[in-house]
């Protein structure tokens, strides 16, 4: 029987979507190395690790079955349409909250968003930049949108221009004199697949995922105590607990445990 394949993002979001899978009994520690295929201790189910910006490709050629990746690059491959989304985690590559799509600029030549009309913008999204842009309202008739690879902050040098790029907390923007001019939209990784492609497999893969980043995100204390059956009623009053408690018989027949 054909495998079903997950592709997973090479970068920023590796190493804590390896960890997840890891943690989740999925793969072990000792398989990841710098394989970029990995078969999983789940059964039928091979791992396939490929760069993000490959993910639309990767969907048109058939090269896996479901994915993960950013929503910003579902929305830049124009296939949104076309995918059901299996569940949007609450994580990115240094926090449990989304990243953020923003428009920038040398603090010196741009302070507000009007600034950049008639004017280039480098990034690696022109399709997401042009769409987010439009919904504030912003007339993209006259602007210049230019994609570039990889440092997409960089190339205001070449042209004193704006550009839109991913960033967490802004902070290496900030570094290096740039202005925020707006935040175009927030991104969280999806785990996704064609619509009429979704199968058990890939559901119940993603709800391993789901309870084992619960479990590690909002993380719950079991406590057992022995009480007095005389005061049960008592200690139930008292618990904090989701459910009511489990309440066990001891040897003891005076004695119970919750």
């Amino acid at each position: 029987m054909k495998p079903t394949i997950l592709a997973v993002p090479s970068g920023s979001l590796q190493a804590k979507t390896l960890n997840l899978l890891t943690k989740s009994w999925i793969i072990r520690s000792s398989d990841i190395g710098r394989k970029y295929e990995i078969v999983t201790d789940y059964p039928g189910l091979v791992l396939r690790v490929l760069d993000r910006r490959d993910m639309p490709q990767c969907v048109s050629e058939n090269m896996a079955d479901f994915w993960l990746t950013g929503m910003d690059y579902l929305i830049e491959s124009g296939l949104e349409d076309h995918m059901e989304i299996l569940w949007e985690l609450n994580f990115s590559r240094a926090s449990n909250g989304p990243t953020q799509f923003v428009l920038a600029g040398p603090g010196d030549i741009f302070s507000a968003l009007d600034d950049v009309r008639g004017k280039t913008i480098y990034t690696e999204f022109p399709r997401l930049t042009e769409i987010k842009l439009r919904e504030k309202g912003f007339d993209t008739t006259d602007l210049d949108i230019r994609r570039t690879e990889g440092k997409t902050e960089t190339w205001w040098i070449f042209g004193r221009s704006a550009f839109t790029d991913i960033t967490e907390t802004g902070e290496t923007l900030r570094k290096n004199r740039m202005t925020i001019l707006a935040e175009l939209f927030q991104s969280r990784p999806n785990f996704f697949a064609l619509k009429w492609t979704v199968t058990d497999l890939m559901k119940n893969v993603v709800y391993l995922l789901q309870r084992t980043l619960e479990q590690e995100q909002n993380p719950k204390v079991m406590v057992e105590m022995n009480v007095p059956r005389s005061s049960l009623h008592e200690v139930k009053a008292v618990i904090s607990a989701e459910t009511s408690p489990t309440v066990m018989n001891t040897a003891d027949i005076n004695t119970v445990v919750v």
